[in-house]
Formats: C-alpha cells, sequence, structure tokens
C-alpha cells in the first residue's frame, strides 16, 4: 500500500467502513508506519487531510478495540512527527475522550505541542520535563533513542522558529550544560547538537538520524556455534538447568558494572560478551517467568511425534532453552535459531547444544525483514513450535512479510507461543494483530490456548522478589510492587 494508503483512507465514508479498513489492514498499516522517513514525508498532506476532514469518523471508532486504539496512537506519532499542530489537537482530544494511554515518548512532545504553552517563557521551562520523559522513554518503553531525539529535535525546532534569539539562546545554554554534566544521556548522542544555527540545520538533523539508524546488515551463511571460549568451558560444568547458567553471567556482573549499560529495555542488536551478560543479568528471570507461563497446561505437555523448533528472534535461545528444559530434546527434530546478532546467536547455539547435543542446529544471521523462504529449510515434521518471545512488539519490521515467510513454510500442526512485555498499546497490538491474523486466516482449525495482558497498573502478575521468594516491602496485595513485570501473551495453535 505505501504512500496510497491515506489516500484510500480519505475515500472511507463512514466509521463503520473506517473501523473494518483498520482491521483488515492492519499489518499494512503498521508497515506504512514504519516506511523510510523519504517516503513517509510524501504522505504528509494527505495524513495531515485524512485528520482534518475524516475527524467525524475517526472519533466514531470503537476505541475499545486494540487495532482501533493502535491506530489513533500512530495519528498521533504522525502527528508529532511532522508537527501537525492542528491535526494534533484533534486527535488528543479522541484520545483524551476515549481515556486511551498513551507513552512516555509522546507524553514528553505533548508538553510542547498540546496544549500549546501561552509564553515563550512556558516552552522554554518545560526542557528538564521534556528531557526526563525522553530519558525514561528510552530506557523503559523505545527500542532505540532514534524517536525520542527526534522528539527533542521537533521541540528544538519550535524553540528556533516560533521564539525569539534570547529563548534559543536560553535552551542552548541549557543543553550545553546538559551535556557537559551528562544530564541526560541522550542529548550527548546527537551530533553537531551545539552547531545548530538555522531550521533547516534542525530538519537535516532530523533526516541524518533517520538515515544513521536504518538497518542494514551483513548476513552470515552458515552454521555459527560459539567454541573455545571461557564461557562455552564454564558451560561445561553446569547441568542444563537456566538458573545455574545464568549464574555464569551473574558471576560476570563485574563486567556489568564496569561497562556502560547500552541495552536499555533490552530489543537493541547485542554486540560484546559484556552486553550478552548484562542481558541475562537484567532479563533473565523475567523470560522464564513468562515463556514458563506459556508453556504451562492448557498447553499440551507432551509430544509423540518429532517436531521443528523454530527461535524467531532467538537471542541467547532462552526460550529453546526452556522449552528444551521442560520438554524431552528427544522429540526434537531440528532447532532454527533466527537473530541478526552474530555473538548472540553463537551463543544461542550453544546453549541449545548444551540441552539437545545431538539436534541439527539451523542458525540464521539475519533481521526479520532480511528472511526468505528458503532460509528456514524445514524438515517434514507433522509439529512445529514457534517461539516468539520479545520479538512481535518491536519496531522496524514488516510483520506481512514475517507472516509471507511463515504461511510459505506451514504444514501440519503449527504452533505459536507468543510473549512480549507491555510497553504502549501499538507495541502490543502489534503481538495481538499477528494472532489475530492466524484467528481469520484458518479459523477452522485456530485454537486459543492462552492469552493474558498484564501492565504495571491492572492485576498484579509477578516481580522479581515475588519470582525469587524474596519479601518485599513495597508489596501489597492488589498492586503488587513497585518493580512488578509486565506481560502480554498470546498462545494458539491451527492445523494446515
Amino acid at each position: 500500500m505505501s504512500n496510497n494508503l491515506f489516500f484510500q483512507l480519505l475515500e472511507i465514508d463512514s466509521s463503520d467502513k473506517l473501523s473494518s479498513f483498520i482491521n483488515k489492514n492492519i499489518q499494512s498499516i503498521y508497515d506504512f508506519y514504519n516506511l523510510d522517513h523519504k517516503e513517509l514525508l510524501l504522505a504528509v498532506s494527505s495524513i495531515d487531510e485524512f485528520i482534518q476532514v475524516r475527524n467525524n469518523f475517526i472519533s466514531d471508532l470503537d476505541y475499545s478495540q486494540s487495532n482501533n486504539k493502535a491506530f489513533i496512537l500512530i495519528l498521533l506519532d504522525f502527528c508529532e512527527r511532522f508537527n501537525l499542530i492542528s491535526s494534533t489537537a484533534r486527535v488528543c482530544t479522541i484520545i483524551e475522550h476515549n481515556h486511551i494511554v498513551i507513552n512516555m515518548r509522546m507524553k514528553a512532545a505533548l508538553l510542547f505541542l498540546h496544549p500549546k504553552p501561552h509564553t515563550n517563557s512556558e516552552l522554554v521551562d518545560k526542557f528538564d520535563a521534556i528531557c526526563n520523559q525522553l530519558d525514561k522513554a528510552i530506557e523503559i518503553e523505545e527500542d532505540n533513542n532514534k524517536k525520542s531525539i527526534i522528539t527533542f529535535l521537533n521541540y528544538y525546532g519550535i524553540i528556533f522558529r516560533d521564539t525569539n534569539t534570547n529563548c534559543f539562546e536560553q535552551i542552548k545554554n541549557k543543553i550545553k550544560l546538559s551535556i557537559e554534566n551528562k544530564s541526560y544521556k541522550f542529548l550527548n548522542e546527537i551530533p553537531d547538537l551545539l552547531s545548530v544555527n538555522t531550521y533547516a540545520y534542525i530538519q537535516q538533523l532530523i533526516d541524518n538520524i533517520h538515515e544513521h539508524y536504518s538497518i542494514s546488515k551483513e548476513v552470515n551463511d552458515g552454521y555459527l556455534i560459539e567454541k573455545d571460549t571461557n564461557y562455552s568451558k564454564q558451560l561445561e560444568n553446569v547441568s542444563c538447568d537456566f538458573d545455574k547458567i545464568r549464574t555464569i553471567a551473574l558471576n560476570s556482573r563485574i563486567k556489568e558494572l564496569r561497562a556502560e549499560s547500552t541495552i536499555n529495555r533490552g530489543v537493541k542488536i547485542l554486540e560484546s560478551e559484556d552486553e550478552l551478560f548484562q542481558y541475562f543479568y537484567r532479563f533473565g528471570n523475567m523470560h522464564k517467568a513468562k515463556i514458563l507461563s506459556a508453556l504451562t497446561i492448557p498447553f499440551p505437555q507432551e509430544f509423540n511425534v518429532k517436531l521443528n523448533l523454530i527461535d524467531w528472534g532467538c537471542g541467547q535461545g532462552f526460550a529453546s532453552m526452556l522449552f528444551l528444559e521442560n520438554f524431552s530434546a528427544d522429540m526434537v527434530e531440528k532447532i532454527t535459531l533466527i537473530d541478526p546478532s552474530e555473538i548472540a546467536l553463537k551463543r544461542a547455539a550453544l546453549h541449545c547444544k548444551k540441552y539437545a547435543p545431538l539436534v541439527n542446529i539451523n542458525t540464521i544471521c539475519k533481521t526479520l525483514d532480511d528472511l526468505t523462504v528458503s532460509d528456514l529449510k524445514l524438515n517434514t515434521t507433522e509439529v512445529t513450535i514457534n517461539l516468539f518471545s520479545n520479538i512481535l512488539d518491536i519496531d522496524n519490521y514488516s510483520q506481512q512479510h514475517l507472516i509471507d515467510i511463515i504461511e510459505q513454510n506451514e504444514k501440519g500442526h503449527i504452533y505459536y507461543v507468543c510473549v512480549s512485555p507491555y510497553i504502549d498499546e501499538i507495541k502490543t497490538n502489534k503481538l495481538l494483530s499477528f494472532k489475530d491474523y492466524f484467528s481469520r486466516r484458518h479459523p477452522e482449525s485456530f485454537h486459543l490456548y492462552k492469552e493474558a495482558i498484564n501492565t504495571k497498573i491492572n492485576k498484579f502478575w509477578c516481580c522479581n522478589n515475588v519470582y525469587t521468594h524474596r519479601k518485599c516491602l513495597s508489596h501489597d496485595n492488589q498492586y503488587g510492587c513497585n518493580s512488578k513485570w509486565t506481560r502480554v501473551m498470546q498462545v494458539f495453535d491451527i492445523q494446515v
């Protein structure tokens, strides 16, 4: 659909038709959302026009539906990205009326967009509040710092374009002081920020950031596995037990303390052993808790036929390890590990070979968008288990491309184990829409085993203290603790 998406939306003449279009085309909407910046620039006028002239239809959507909530939040993101002031007000009114939760980055954006500050001084005074929100967004919510940096540059652009020279100099001094004191880490990562002297320069910085973060990856073919390292030798001396293997990472925590924490919420492509240890230390327990909660009854507890195990975005192979730990490795015909990080993929293969030394392992060092049908090289087996742990909610991949790859390899009885943290409505809906696609595609054979959405403000699920059976002073029966974990889970199967 590409740039024609909003031209099609402009032709819709009722809220019911709009809702139907969103539900039928949600994968294409996400793909449009992730288009290259230059392509999106060509569509800005149609996005703005759609929000303006179809506002009544947008307002009348049923926002109890996840796809509609994701759609209005995507519109808000477009408004912020392209500084569509009038459309921002319209979209915000709908969001506020329907009590839709927005993420931290968008909260930062609305501090300077809506309601618009009354004076220049008020706009300048929001600098620290905006930067604080963006710092939190990068650490907790965002896949990387790209979107938050662009949001800040949009704020900086408004200061330059809409205020006077005195205000601009005040903000520039605040930026200089923050960079010197490293008050907000993301400011130190914006090249040439203090050299800004025109509004066009700010726009060029935004364009450069988009280009800098575009994904291009050299593909490594062949079987990849970690060999002859200190970690591989330590691994030989522990049993096939996730917690005991994690202890190696805990014992290497000195590296985690020495290295600056750069893995944020854990979705960046890992590039060093320090980052592997950090990730295992910080997120290992959460991965285990989510995966095990997905694999319990009513999910089948044994399989009587040989199966394929595919770990999409495998990282270090945690999901595969936990599956193998809880099901017999003897029933696994082949393990396919997919991840763009070569160092993580090699470790995942090492972990899986530890649990299943006789099983054939296929490693694919690619991003999801680089995958081809022939990469999977699946055996002819009756059962395939697809593990999607902390991957379906990430940015910058085409869900439709992923679905196309899956469908061209579908055969037999296929299980989908999908778990992610709850980050925001857009990311959560990516996982839900993935499940919904297969429920519509295979209505007769689709079976949902379990589903759950646990945020930090709804029913308590788990936290590190509860998980490790330690007393938590801030724990209460209704809300759990201040550091409780979140979870989005969809477990289902189909037969083809």
